[in-house]
Formats: structure tokens, C-alpha cells, sequence
């Protein structure tokens, strides 16, 4: 068998392995996913990572695995994936690394010798470490320059052609904008509603939808603040809503200042929604400015609003992006590129040879 490990908790981590769930990957390979976190108190989360690992260990100890595919972000979700990279070794067990976390530099950075060490030792202990950007690829191999680093993107099914569920979208005539992610700074929600309140103060006919969770009592008080009657907060939205309001929107926004390979610009493409985005992490690599995307710098607020601006009032350009987006999406981000390439990961490691040694 193959083990998947990874959170449970709601997130990007989750929906790629939820993905390879839905598209075939556990059935044809016999994955079985075994959760090391969740969200809850200390004792919730430790308890589920001591079972998630002894359960991986006992399965290990018996010889039933063939390769392990564990999904790794920051901090406490790096330092659990590196016990089961370490557990891999002892057993002569291939084991992929598969990095989501956007925030690895500032991470890694803050370590002391000894911590920097165990990550660039994990990280080049693991038969393949896996990245979602080349720009990740190269910050990887310059802190662990033995690690084997593949890059795969992350992807998604298109929202385009996905069945209609049910649900309500928020019923508007208004051109509307549509955000997805958690509301906290890390994603530039207190920038775009400053953004979004001068283009609304200039343009009655715009609504914003706001779907997450995060800081909600900060996120109202600015909505009172700015006047902003036509922002639509929609909290916690599922995947079948999800698809319904990237299917309803007009145009997408994500202002992050900090990102790795977003799950919800790759969705917003295979969408075909004109998109306003920043230039961080993995972004500039998935949307070229100015034909398959607005790009501006993470921070600014006047930047941000021009981009919203451009988008409302040039439909033909917007549409051009659009069309753009969609054509990347297909191309790099989607199902048909996707599973082949991990289907061959998957063949390469588990036709190798064990090793003879720990080292």
C-alpha cells in the first residue's frame, strides 16, 4: 500500500488530497490517508499526531507499505513530517516530501543551527521532495543543495465544467468581486477593503464577496468604518458553493502578501474569472501580467485599487485575461497534467531498489 499523510483540517493541504481521493489516485494505487492533525486544543492535535504515526509505524513494522507520500506545511507540521521521514529511513521505506507551506523562508531563517540543520538533513533525507513552483524549487535546493526536488503544481477540476449544486449565491445585479481565503493579513484583506471602498466610493454598481473565516469582529468594524454596505461576508464556504459563487462572480481578488501555489487563484482560472493577485511566492509563475492576470506589489493599497479599477472599466481587457487564464489552467494546472505525473512518481519510487543503509 501507499500512505498519504497530512492534516484533515480545512485548507489547501486537505483539498489536494481530497483531490486525489476523488480523481482515481487512492484506487489505483491502494492509498490509504492517515490523518497527523487537526484543528482543536493541544491535547487533540498531539493525540492525533502520536496516532497517525503509530499507525504508520505498526503498518511499517509489518512490511505492508511501499511508499509513503506525506504532506508537509511549517513549524509543528514540519517537524511531525520529519519523524516520518526519519521513520521512512530506518525502514528502508521510499518516502516523498510534498512541501505546501508558504512561509518556509521566514521559517527556516528563524531556526538555530541545530534546527536548520535537522531541516536541510529531512529535507535531503527524503527520495523526492516535492515543490509547487520553480521559485520554490530554488530556494529548496540553496538551503539543501542534495535534496532531489521535483516540481508539481498544485491543480484543480474545472469549475467550469462542474455540475451546478445547490446552494444560494448571494443575488446581485452588481459587477461583483469575489475573495476566497482566510480574513487575516496574511491575505491582504486589510488592504482590499480600502481598495475596494475608494473604487466603490467612484462606482455604486460593484459588491465584494468575502468568503473565510478569520478575523471577523476586526473585518466588520472596518466595513462600518468604510461604509461598505456592498460587501457580502459569506464565512466558511464549502466546495460545492465554492464553485457555485466562482461560477457567479465577475472578477477574483487575492491580495496575499505571502503565498506558496494558491488553491483559489488555480480555481478562479479554470473559472475563467479576470483575476487581481500579487506578486509573491508562486503567483508571478502561474499568471503573467497584464495578459493573464493583474499583478500588483503585496502592501499597496493604490495599487490595488487601480488593478480593481482596470478590471471594472475594461471589460475587453478582462475578458482577454479571462480567456488567458483558462488556457494556462488547461495547460499546467488541470486533472490531464496533474495525474500522470504523479502517477509516475509514484511508479519510479516504488520500482526502486531499497536501500542498504540508514545513512
Amino acid at each position: 500500500m501507499i500512505v498519504m499523510a497530512g492534516t484533515a483540517s480545512p485548507g489547501g493541504i486537505a483539498q489536494v488530497i481530497k483531490g486525489y481521493a476523488r480523481d482515481g489516485i487512492f484506487e489505483k494505487w491502494d492509498v490509504r490517508w492517515v490523518r497527523t492533525h487537526v484543528d482543536g486544543s493541544r491535547y487533540q492535535r498531539l493525540s492525533t499526531a502520536c496516532r497517525g504515526l503509530g499507525r504508520i509505524l505498526v503498518w511499517l513494522c509489518r512490511g505492508q507499505v511501499e511508499l509513503v507520500h506525506t504532506h508537509a506545511a511549517m513549524r509543528g507540521s514540519f517537524w511531525r513530517k520529519s519523524t516520518l521521514v526519519l521513520m521512512c529511513r530506518v525502514f528502508r521505506i521510499p518516502v516523498i516530501l510534498h512541501l505546501h507551506g508558504s512561509e518556509m523562508k521566514g521559517f527556516y531563517s528563524a531556526l538555530s543551527r541545530s534546527g536548520k540543520w535537522w531541516v536541510r538533513s529531512t529535507l535531503e533525507k527524503a527520495d523526492l521532495v516535492i515543490v509547487l513552483s520553480a521559485g520554490w524549487q530554488t530556494y529548496i535546493r540553496s538551503i539543501a543543495p542534495a535534496a532531489n526536488t521535483s516540481i508539481l503544481p498544485n491543480y484543480t477540476p474545472p469549475v467550469a465544467q462542474a455540475a451546478r449544486p445547490e446552494g444560494r449565491v448571494p443575488p446581485s445585479r452588481k459587477f461583483a468581486f469575489l475573495f476566497l481565503g482566510a480574513l487575516i493579513d496574511r491575505k491582504g484583506i486589510y488592504e482590499l477593503l480600502p481598495a475596494f471602498a475608494r473604487l466603490s466610493r467612484h462606482d455604486s454598481d460593484v459588491e465584494l464577496w468575502l468568503g473565510g473565516t478569520g478575523d471577523m469582529q476586526r473585518v466588520q468594524s472596518l466595513l462600518i468604518e468604510y461604509g461598505l454596505g456592498n460587501v457580502r461576508l459569506l464565512g466558511w464556504v464549502d466546495e460545492a458553493n465554492k464553485n457555485r459563487l466562482l461560477r457567479s462572480a465577475d472578477a477574483f481578488v487575492l491580495p496575499s502578501k505571502n503565498e506558496n501555489l494558491p488553491m483559489a487563484v488555480i480555481e478562479a482560472m479554470s473559472a475563467s474569472l479576470p483575476i487581481v493577485s500579487t506578486r509573491v511566492g508562486g503567483i508571478p509563475e502561474m499568471l503573467v501580467d497584464g495578459r493573464d492576470g493583474l499583478l500588483v506589489e503585496p502592501g499597496q493599497v493604490d495599487s490595488l485599487y487601480q488593478a480593481l479599477l482596470q478590471i471594472r472599466n475594461d471589460p475587453e481587457a478582462a475578458r482577454r485575461m479571462a480567456e488567458n487564464a483558462l488556457r494556462r489552467y488547461e495547460a499546467e494546472f488541470s486533472p490531464a497534467t496533474a495525474l500522470p505525473a504523479i502517477d509516475a512518481m509514484y511508479r519510479e519510487l516504488v520500482s526502486r531498489p531499497k536501500r542498504r543503509s540508514i545513512a
